[in-house]
């Protein structure tokens, strides 16, 4: 697939800067890593009207756009425009829907392209840069659910209790399966899993127990196995966490602070993972980092599509 563009220079701090917006502008790079990223980016201006991807085709490019406006749908649906300090698809790419995505350009428009393969492999390399991605995508995903009303795009539907839930402690297979069941992931990463389970700490509190509140330090997150939480958010979001889910890992990944009061509606087991444990196997085991990538990513298309569902209805009302 190809689209009208012409080659333009950026000065090298401008080039830098626009990287930095695809990790994360709190992050602090090495030099190293911020050059291997910089020599596979490509200056381009695209005029107005350019299909960047059409139905049908995958996405093989990050566009970092310096300068105008892009505007992307999936399968027909508006995800809305981007401007100059956002990019567009990294979130196409790792979603793996590889012939969902359309984009245009929407005004004349100076980008910055990178190859999403040779983006990966530089994740790989420098495991700083994909840290960098899924704090910025955790960080998304917090300020997309914040805007989603009444339940932050939960649903309300609550998974089916665990009825082996005893008294006794979970032994390691059991904490591996909760994991594998939670997270959503398939029997290549067993060894991760087993991993993470490791160094989950067990826990239990009785209904009525305060979790945490807003503006708490969120070092850790926490898989449900038996019980119901339930949570508010500062906006008036009510939602509740049942056996499957996993609540306190956007935070923790993202390393800000509680966004949401937690408290136990109903006698809780869990499973704690502390955040600095989460980074090591990640670090340790680059797949599972893209895994967590792509479950993120597939996350905040599928919370853009909700709000734009939801602006559209309103719309529609007033």
């Amino acid at each position: 697939m190809s689209y009208i563009s012409s080659r333009v220079e950026l000065g090298p701090i401008q080039q830098m800067h626009a990287l930095r917006r695809l990790f994360g502008m709190d992050s602090a790079y090495s030099n190293e890593a911020l050059a291997a990223i910089s020599r596979l980016a490509t200056a381009e201006r695209v005029p107005a009207g350019q299909q960047l991807v059409r139905a049908g085709d995958p996405f093989e490019r990050v566009h970092l756009i310096v300068e105008g406006t892009l505007e992307l749908t999936h399968r027909g649906h508006p995800l809305g425009q981007y401007s100059a300090g956002e990019a567009v698809g990294v979130l196409s790419a790792l979603s793996r829907e590889r012939d969902a995505w359309t984009c245009r350009t929407v005004t004349d428009s100076t980008l910055l392209t990178l190859r999403i393969s040779e983006v990966f492999e530089v994740f790989e390399d420098h495991f700083e840069l994909m840290h960098g991605a899924l704090i910025k995508l955790a960080s998304d995903v917090i300020a997309w659910r914040r805007k989603l009303a009444p339940d932050v795009g939960s649903g309300g539907d609550l998974r089916t209790p665990c009825l082996a839930c005893g008294r006794a402690p979970l032994n390691l297979v059991e904490r591996t399966l909760h994991l594998r069941h939670t997270i959503g992931l398939e029997d290549s990463y067993i060894d991760e899993l087993t991993e993470l389970a490791r160094a989950a700490a067990e826990v239990r509190y009785p209904a009525g127990t305060a979790l945490w509140s807003v503006g708490d330090l969120a070092a850790n997150a926490l898989v449900v196995v038996s019980g119901v939480v339930s949570a508010r958010t500062p906006e008036g979001a009510l939602f509740r966490f049942g056996p499957g889910d996993m609540l306190g890992n956007l935070d923790t990944i993202a390393g800000v602070p509680r966004w949401f009061d937690a408290w136990v509606e109903r006698d809780l087991v869990a499973l704690s993972l502390d955040g600095e444990a989460i980074v090591d196997v990640w670090e340790d085991h680059p797949a599972m980092g893209f895994a967590f990538l792509r479950m993120l990513s597939q996350l905040v298309v599928s919370l853009r599509l909700q709000a734009a569902r939801q602006a559209m209805d309103a719309r529609r009302t007033a």
